[in-house]
């Protein structure tokens, strides 16, 4: 009633700005998201992969930061990251970061589950 309650994740609040088309909101809630020391490797993953999914070049970069800031992580952002090198014929970058993606992958035992990232 008084707009007390629960407040809305960087998810909630980015997916309400995708259902609008608006990608400067899009960006800027990723952003804060990467600045809140309170966000989960899940949540900047999941925010970071928009970027890339949708095309918001404004937001690539969060790729890269998410890297940097999980680099054993086998969430998706490395294995994009490597695509967008390999698209820019930086082919020994995209190498090195799919090699690493693959060990994360194979020190977790998880090859099976990581099929789409794996295939990349």
């Amino acid at each position: 009633m008084f707009g007390f309650g629960k407040k809305k994740t960087p998810i909630e609040r980015m997916r309400e700005a995708l259902d609008r088309n608006d990608d400067a909101s899009v960006v800027k809630t990723a952003r804060d998201a990467f600045e809140d020391p309170e966000s989960t490797e899940d949540t900047l993953a999941w925010t970071a992969a928009v970027m890339y999914e949708r095309k918001i070049v404004a937001g690539m970069d969060l790729l890269l930061a998410f890297v940097e800031r999980f680099p054993h992580s086998i969430h998706l952002p490395r294995v994009y990251l490597a695509d967008l090198h390999a698209r820019s014929s930086r082919f020994d970058v995209a190498t090195d970061e799919a090699r690493v993606y693959l060990r994360c992958a194979s020190d977790r035992g998880v090859f099976q589950v990581l099929r789409e990232g794996i295939v990349r």
